[in-house]
């Protein structure tokens, strides 16, 4: 009779124990799912100012988008079914997804010329040398607090960076933070 007494202890012992972690489990997890709702995230709309650059903007009879490099702006011009055609691949997209901070053409990013939303695309800086080489940077350089282009214009979206250097070492290191200075020679 000893040995059933001590069988049925552990038993209960143990039940108790399952019952005491699977309790804490539950409510760490309603207290996780209670934080996550009540937090007040802010959207990206609050943040960058998206106008005029990340959708096509006609200027004077011509066809403008940021990021695009002038003698390729044919490409981004709606086939005759209203959509955008990835370069390498040759998928349709429809046009409201070109510029829209997410990479449809994964393989070439051509759909992203003016976000850094693909890895492996080219920003085409707004203001080019006359030296016969487009000046343009990674996509993944766009809007991301550094100036790479020489009038800024990577930088369209002008997040600050968290912590801002002295303009006398920006000038010293040769690089600069938002808000970019024009350093094209005029």
């Amino acid at each position: 009779m000893q040995i059933g007494k001590k069988y049925r202890i552990g038993y209960l012992y143990r039940t108790k124990l399952k019952f005491i972690v699977l309790s804490v489990i539950l409510i760490g997890v309603f207290l996780l799912i209670y934080q996550m709702t009540s937090l007040d995230f802010p959207r990206d709309e609050e943040f960058f100012d998206y106008n005029d650059y990340s959708k096509v903007a006609k200027k004077e009879k011509h066809t403008f988008l940021k990021g695009v490099y002038p003698g390729d702006i044919i490409k981004y011009k709606p086939n005759e079914r209203g959509n955008f055609v990835c370069y390498h691949t040759r998928e349709e997209i429809d046009f409201s997804r070109v510029n829209d901070d997410y990479c449809d053409c994964i393989f070439d990013g051509s759909d992203e010329p003016g976000t850094n939303a693909c890895q492996n695309g080219r920003f085409y800086c707004d203001t080019q040398k006359n030296d016969g080489f487009p000046e343009f940077v990674p996509s993944s350089r766009v809007n991301d607090g550094i100036c790479d282009c020489c009038d800024g214009s990577d930088e369209w979206a002008k997040i600050l960076p968290p912590t801002r250097l002295d303009e006398s070492v920006q000038k010293k290191l040769g690089r600069y933070q938002t808000p970019c200075p024009n350093l094209c020679a005029k």
